[in-house]
């Protein structure tokens, strides 16, 4: 929307009118369907709110696709109407020896493979760096030139799997560091140019920045000269000081002919609770789907806007959903509500004299896993001698022995009142079959 405001002064009445209503009929949506309809990024870290990330989740992994990883991310996003994704890549101070500097990327080809994936399913890619761990380090900043000869190289080996842009998150707040900082934005620009690479730079800015002064302007000012793109870190769970923290920017970047994304919080790693969505997330998704609908469609109101961006991806998925993205069963089906996690599950140890059971169990189911259930049993009918008589009145764990045993599973809650046939293996209840009724109920979750 805000590009369309930029170009509204040479339409004519009807025009004008057309585009109130179109105006107007977004407004009327749903929450649920403005929030999907708004147009948001994604800061993706890791597949995993686990510190520090396993290696199996971590960026690399996600780039490689290892597990479906990559896969799930796309979905996540097709279903939370995400358009661009801030993927981390890597820093100059773990990197640039090994790939940066010989201009090429581990696992290319794999992760060339992802990147076409997810740009199929209609993602921009911009690959998150930065300097050094240190935020006050910059030393070697004109190592970051060799990130853009090894991007640009990338994109013309891969033009199906092209990256748009270039994100960095090098956060400093010392004034000694300002001067590298803005020249390493000014020659990754330069050589951007020179390469004709054609790629966006963008970078995250510290609230910090837009109120101190440093050589006869704010901070900001200099920075966003020397990019293309840059997203203020607006955290705070009001809106209204949101809108607050992001005002400068926006207006600075009508000023310059730029534009600007505005970034909240969904996760608590370095987050105090005021300046945190987590809460809300958890506590009334519904509600935080709602807020950030109006604070995207407030945010559209000023030229300088891009879209809203979500920091992080493990964190407000898990908000989401109760269980890390990397959860072999993560796969989200709505936009919020806890997904069934054998987690949950109680001790599944059967009682003493029932591991021989094989038969008919009734009872009360307890918790639904993604496996598995938990059901208190009222009566058991079975072979095995006394089997049946040790089993009632205890709460014991079935499993799934098969895809459509799951998906039945899957389309109970608790408090359900259930008769499953079952035996005995290796100390563990496993599902034997369904009945008619239960392969029914299976085919319509699935």
């Amino acid at each position: 929307m805000a590009q369309a405001a930029s170009k509204t002064g040479g339409m004519n009445p009807c025009q004008l009118a057309l585009v109130a209503a179109i105006v107007l009929l977004g407004a009327a949506l749903p929450a649920n369907e403005q929030y999907v309809k708004a147009d948001k990024a994604l800061y993706v870290w890791s597949a995993s709110t686990a510190k520090p990330t396993p290696r199996t989740s971590n960026h690399a992994a996600i780039t490689r696709n290892d597990d479906g990883l990559a896969d799930r991310l796309a979905a996540f996003c097709k279903l939370h109407g995400f358009s661009r994704v801030h993927l981390f890549l890597g820093s100059a101070e773990w990197d640039w020896e090994s790939q940066w500097k010989q201009h090429k990327l581990d696992d290319e080809d794999r992760m060339a493979a992802t990147f076409k994936a997810l740009r199929g399913h209609g993602l921009e890619l911009h690959l998150m760096w930065y300097l050094n761990d240190e935020p006050n380090d910059l030393s070697n900043h004109k190592r970051a030139v060799d990130l853009v000869d090894t991007i640009a190289g990338f994109n013309k080996r891969h033009p199906d799997s092209r990256i748009t842009g270039l994100h960095c998150d090098q956060e400093p707040d010392t004034t000694e560091a300002y001067a590298s900082l803005k020249e390493m934005f000014e020659l990754v620009a330069a050589r951007n140019k020179e390469l004709k690479a054609g790629l966006e730079l963008g970078a995250a800015l510290k609230p910090l920045w837009l109120r101190q002064d440093w050589q006869g302007r704010k901070v900001f000012q200099h920075l966003v000269d020397a990019l293309d793109t840059a997203t203020i870190m607006a955290y705070s769970n009001n809106p209204a000081l949101v809108k607050q923290l992001a005002a400068p920017l926006l207006q600075y970047c009508e000023k310059a002919k730029k534009h600007a994304e505005v970034a909240i919080e969904t996760g608590s790693y370095n987050a105090a609770p005021e300046e945190t969505f987590t809460k809300l997330v958890q506590d009334e998704p519904a509600k935080f789907l709602e807020t950030a609908a109006a604070l995207a469609a407030d945010l559209a109101k000023a030229k300088g806007f891009d879209r809203l961006a979500i920091h992080d991806y493990s964190q407000y998925f898990r908000a989401l959903y109760g269980v890390d993205p990397d959860d072999k069963h993560a796969t989200p089906a709505a936009l919020f509500g806890a997904i069934p996690s054998d987690g949950a599950l109680p001790a599944d140890k059967l009682p003493e004299g029932a591991a021989k059971f094989t038969g008919k169990l009734t009872g009360e189911v307890t918790v639904v896993g993604r496996t598995g259930l938990a059901l208190q049993v009222s009566k058991a009918k079975g072979s095995g001698g006394r089997d049946g008589e040790t089993l009632e009145d205890e709460q014991v764990v079935v499993y799934a022995a098969e895809p459509e045993h799951e998906r039945w599973i899957a389309s109970l809650k608790a408090g359900d009142e259930v008769t499953i046939e079952v035996t005995a293996k290796g100390e563990k209840l496993q599902i034997v079959k369904l009945t008619a009724a239960q392969k029914k109920a299976a085919r319509q979750d699935g």
